[in-house]
């Protein structure tokens, strides 16, 4: 006796009917998590402090986060308020902004 399976999952002894049969694209299939989609590496932002000291904040725009920098990283002169472009980079203590440059 040969038995077959249903679309259902179901085991009948009638063959299955392939005229209904959908047909599944291999390349549209994913497996794992969703694919990491590569960010910006410059960002902007305001900053929103800036100490007598050479330190300071900028608030990114995109995420509203706070990211320290110092003015040694920085290209123009900045002041509290100034609309700036940077990059981000890992440090020790979190991210940290280099290459400040101000938006004009």
């Amino acid at each position: 006796m040969i038995m077959y399976v249903d679309a259902n999952g179901q085991l009948t002894s009638t063959p299955p009917d392939n005229s209904n049969k959908s047909v599944i694209d291999l390349d549209n299939i994913q497996l794992g998590a969703a694919p990491i989609q590569e960010e910006d590496p410059i960002k902007s932002g305001i900053v929103t402090f800036f100490s007598d000291k050479g330190y300071g904040f900028i608030t990114e725009d995109n995420s509203k986060e706070n990211v320290f920098f110092h003015s040694n990283n920085c290209i123009d002169i900045i002041k509290k308020g100034n609309k700036v472009s940077f990059e981000k980079e890992r440090s020790p203590k979190g991210f940290s902004a280099i290459n400040i440059k101000i938006i004009r």
